[in-house]
């Protein structure tokens, strides 16, 4: 999450290794104006969800991280 997105990475490649878009794919990317919502439970933080609305019609993406570090 930065000022400029709310982007979710599949790092496929393992921890500390360089970005690759072959081993690095990215599941979702979105100008945090477009989000509604971000929903994260201290609770259970390996599990975030987010609520994208556009002009006519809204969606909720739901992601878990194998890492709980990241």
């Amino acid at each position: 999450i930065s000022a400029n997105s709310v982007c979710c990475i599949l790092d496929t490649a393992g921890p500390g290794k360089p970005w690759d878009p072959l081993q690095h794919m990215v599941l979702f990317d979105h100008r945090p104006h477009r989000i509604t919502k971000l929903i994260h439970n201290s609770q259970e933080p390996s599990y975030f969800g987010c609520l994208l609305r556009e002009e006519k019609k809204a969606a909720c993406y739901v992601f878990r991280c194998q890492d709980q570090m990241k």
